[in-house]
């Protein structure tokens, strides 16, 4: 898998622009990195400090996708 600016610098050689999305509805998931700083703080102040230590993949994103 290489880079977006490797893909964008073969794609602008060969075709003379560049076209980021295939459909142009490409949406991401955007959260404020202050709210990703307090649930980081939140695990660390409740889940792993705790006797009981959990691990595992945690999804802190907001569920509601922007379009750009």
């Amino acid at each position: 898998m290489s880079s977006i600016i490797f893909q964008a610098f073969c794609q602008i050689k060969k075709t003379n622009r560049m076209r980021l999305f295939k459909d142009g509805r490409q949406s991401r998931d955007f959260i404020y990195i202050k709210d990703v700083i307090n649930v980081i703080e939140f695990f660390y102040n409740s889940v792993l400090t705790s006797s009981g230590r959990q691990s595992g993949i945690y999804n802190v994103g907001t569920g509601s996708a922007t379009t750009f």
